[in-house]
């Protein structure tokens, strides 16, 4: 048996299987009778019906398991006898209600909350309505969050960017794990956040879906989008070539290509630098050619068919409002919204309105736009929004409950599970920046 300071790490993999990682091992027979397992949102147990080996290990299973795995599963608790592991399957008598504060406990072991993770794959959850986020009409405004493990949510309203919280509304329970609320009014440009408890604990969020936010991401703005679209957006196209290998892509960061002082352009360091036209500088700060062509004229002398922007999501690592910060942007926090500092002023739609006006301008001098997306990672992890909102889903995590770091930056978006994929598609295809690039 472990330690009495060994600890538990477990997760809800199905209704009625929970993975547990011990900090030591357990050796077996074990009695089913020595695991208790808690609902502390009604104070009942649920029964346990069986401790096994795992059905399949995720990886490099111990030495004296290996020669067990090949033993089918209904026949293996006659040859445990003597064995250890770290890992074990619980089954259970009835499914848990994924709301509630599950913790179990076994003699020797710190007892430890039973996290869902896997078990939210399943069509239970999946939601495929295509209103996450809030969708604003002038009589009202409908939000709809996916938070299957929240046992309430409320949508916190607010009038200006910084300011007092305005309105409280509690959002109903709706179908697939998401709740939902309606407010009456006309909410354009009003703000908001997302206040969720799940399992004991109330956090606030900004909505993962929002499509334009606060300066530096302290809360969603609403907004009626078709209002950021400048004029003839909906007319403009992407540019097709008539086989893809004739493409000649120039990568660029939107700060860099016009901050040089010596670029000739009004909105240097801005997504409406991309704008101007007829711009001219000199090289090396003055002391070389003169008359230079820069900004979009210079990509055309160069011949190139597409620009490839990097990161323009927005991302963490900068103070929107200082000008002298600065990031490839490879660090994203709101995926749906265009980053602020490019923008001539981060507050209101502006940014949204003039990365729009950037990527419309490149078509028209026959220039295709290629956007540098970062969706296996974000800036922040446990601390996201994401988390906050479905705690361990969006993320990666090995069995003992540790972030797994695969991207290299620190976390990993778990793509393979179906509302992450989701999310993925629903952000390509109706962020505020949806178009045919």
């Amino acid at each position: 048996m472990g330690k009495q300071s060994s600890g538990v790490n477990a997760y809800l993999e199905n209704d009625t299987t929970i993975l547990l990682q011990l900090a030591d091992p357990l050796t077996f027979p074990f009695e089913v009778s020595d695991i208790t397992l808690t609902d502390a949102t009604t104070g009942k147990t649920v029964p346990v019906i069986n401790v096994a080996l795992p059905q399949a290990f995720p990886a490099d299973p111990p030495e004296d398991v290996q020669p067990l795995l090949a033993v089918p599963a209904e026949q293996r608790s006659s040859v445990l006898a003597g064995v250890q592991t770290n890992l074990v399957e619980v089954m259970l008598a009835e499914a848990p209600d994924v709301t509630h504060s599950l913790h179990i406990a076994l003699p020797g072991y710190i007892s430890g909350p039973v996290t869902p993770r896997n078990i939210l794959n399943g069509e239970t959850y999946l939601y495929r309505g295509d209103d996450l986020g809030n969708s604003y009409q002038p009589e009202a405004t409908s939000f709809r969050l996916w938070a299957p493990t929240a046992s309430d949510v409320q949508v916190l309203l607010f009038e200006r960017e910084i300011g007092p919280l305005q309105r409280e509304i509690a959002m109903q329970r709706g179908e697939n794990g998401t709740w939902y609320a309606q407010v009456s009014g006309d909410l354009q440009n009003w703000y908001y956040l997302y206040q969720m408890t799940i399992h004991g604990r109330t956090k606030n969020a900004v909505d993962p879906y929002v499509k334009a936010i606060a300066v530096n991401a302290t809360r969603g703005m609403i907004v009626h989008l078709p209002q950021t679209n400048p004029p003839g957006w909906w007319e403009d196209r992407y540019v097709a070539l008539a086989h893809p290998q004739d493409a000649i892509i120039y990568e660029v960061h939107v700060r860099d290509f016009s901050i040089n002082p010596n670029s000739g352009m009004a909105n240097r360091g801005k997504y409406l630098a991309f704008t101007e036209h007829g711009t001219t500088g000199s090289l090396f700060g003055g002391q070389g050619t003169h008359n230079v062509a820069t900004g979009v004229d210079h990509l055309k002398e160069l011949g190139i068919t597409h620009v490839q922007l990097q990161p323009v999501q927005e991302f963490a690592s900068v103070d929107e409002q200082d000008p002298d910060q600065y990031n490839w942007g490879y660090d994203p926090g709101n995926f749906n919204v265009p980053e602020g500092a490019y923008a001539t002023t981060p507050h209101g739609t502006g940014r949204v309105t003039q990365c729009k006006q950037m990527v419309q301008s490149l078509h028209q001098e026959g220039i295709g736009v290629i956007l540098d997306v970062v969706y296996n990672h974000t800036f922040a992890c446990s601390s996201s929004d994401f988390d906050k909102i479905v705690p361990q889903y969006y993320y990666r995590t090995d069995d003992a409950g540790n972030y797994t770091n695969g991207s290299g930056t620190g976390n990993e978006l778990a793509a393979e599970r179906p509302m992450v994929q989701k999310f993925i598609l629903d952000s390509l295809c109706a962020g505020s920046l949806a178009h045919p690039f």
